[in-house]
This record gives C-alpha cells, sequence and structure tokens, in this order.
C-alpha cells in the first residue's frame, strides 16, 4: 500500500473520546495531555480525512452526521487493534523461557524476595510463573512436575528432593534460640532446566547480578494462579 496515508491510532483514540464527553478539554484531561495538543490531533486528522468530524462551539464539540458513521467504524478498528495487541503479548510471553516456582506465602515480602529479584535481573526475558499453593499442596506439586522447585520452610523430610538454605532462621536478641522458620529451595535432582541451576546458584551466594533498577519483567501474584507483569517490586 504504497500511496496509502495510514490513520494513526492515537488520533482516533483523541477523536472517540472527544465525541463521547462532547467536550475537547475534558478529552484532554483523560489522556492527561494539553487541549491544544488534542485539538491539534484532532485537526490533523480531519485534514487527512477531507472532512470535519465536529462542530465546535463554546459549548464544546458535537460530532458531524458525517462523522457519525466514520466513529462507530473507529472504535471496532480500535477494539480490534487492542486484541491484536493481547495477542501479540501471549504469543511473546508463550515463546520466553520458562521458569515455575512454587511458594508459600507472599512470595515478596518473605525470605525469598532477594533471591527472586536477583534471578529476574540477571534474566530480565524469562517468563517467571509463580504458583502460591500450601504446604501441604506445595512438594505433591512438585512431585507432579506442575513446578521446577518449591520455596518453602527448611528442614522437609522427604530426600528425594535437594534443597539449598538461603534463610536462616532469627535468633532471639542476645540469645541462640531461634524465632520463626528458616526457609530453603528444594528441587528435583533430575530437573535439567538451566534456569533453575541459575536461581540454585544465586540462592548458594553466587555472583551479584548488578543494579536491580532496571525494572525487568515480574511475577504479579495471584490466588493460587500464575502471571507475569512489568511490576517493580523489588
Amino acid at each position: 500500500w504504497p500511496h496509502v496515508r495510514m490513520i494513526d491510532l492515537s488520533h482516533l483514540a483523541y477523536v472517540l473520546a472527544a465525541a463521547e464527553q462532547r467536550s475537547f478539554s475534558r478529552a484532554a484531561g483523560g489522556f492527561q495531555v494539553k487541549q491544544s495538543t488534542l485539538s491539534r490531533k484532532v485537526a490533523r486528522l480531519e485534514d487527512q480525512l477531507g472532512f470535519r468530524l465536529f462542530e465546535r462551539t463554546t459549548r464544546g464539540a458535537r460530532p458531524t452526521p458525517r462523522a457519525r458513521l466514520f466513529l462507530a467504524e473507529a472504535r471496532e478498528l480500535l477494539d480490534r487493534a487492542g486484541r491484536l495487541e493481547q495477542q501479540a503479548v501471549a504469543l511473546r510471553r508463550a515463546a520466553m523461557p520458562r521458569l515455575s516456582l512454587g511458594y508459600v506465602g507472599d512470595l515478596f515480602s518473605g525470605a525469598g524476595r532477594q533471591a527472586v529479584c536477583d534471578f529476574l535481573t540477571l534474566h530480565p526475558d524469562v517468563r517467571l510463573e509463580g504458583h502460591e499453593r500450601g504446604p501441604k499442596t506445595l512438594f505433591a506439586e512438585l512431585e507432579a512436575k506442575h513446578v521446577d522447585a518449591v520455596i518453602a520452610p527448611a528442614g522437609h523430610p522427604d530426600a528425594r528432593w535437594s534443597s539449598q538454605i538461603f534463610a536462616e532462621p532469627l535468633l532471639e536478641a542476645g540469645g541462640n534460640r531461634p524465632v520463626g522458620t528458616g526457609h530453603a529451595l528444594y528441587w528435583s535432582p533430575g530437573n535439567t532446566n538451566p534456569l533453575l541451576h541459575s536461581l540454585r546458584s544465586i540462592v548458594a551466594g553466587g555472583p551479584a547480578v548488578g543494579d536491580r533498577a532496571g525494572n525487568p519483567q515480574l511475577l504479579q501474584q495471584k490466588s493460587n494462579q500464575s502471571d507475569i507483569a512489568s511490576a517493580d517490586h523489588c
């Protein structure tokens, strides 16, 4: 399509907002842009289309009769673009290297926080799946190979699992009696996922991975589910 002038989707979003709000100023406020910026984008689209989309008055902006059919098509186009973006995100995540990690409680406020943050900084393009489970269910998930490893209280008696303690229990002030429980990473000795090897190295006190200010993709916790989101848990 060498001679087709493509419509900027952001311009369509501005136009639809102005039509819904019947006001350029209110629409601009919704996008946190200046009214002059939104007005200029709308005027640019009108020039590209060759007809006016709004009747501008002192009381606001009203879509023209010719604009109504166009606006309906514009809404459908933006909805389709949104679905296409979601599909692209899903395809990208499906192709990412994956590590599945089970844990008890809040992973990012518990003992696993530092290790997981270091791992995500070292592997920003990895799909980390977090599965929150109760203690009784956690090792059943590991046995069924639904997860690559689990973070759980240290001292699990089952000899089938290899483990690495990474959080010793706190001691009472001035004493030697432990307060609370230490935590450990558990995994099956037969698991060959190279990402698990990297996490094990970090838990064991492997090399530092540098500044965590790069905002890597982090696990977004949901009840008994797993997801990935760009967030700053670390």
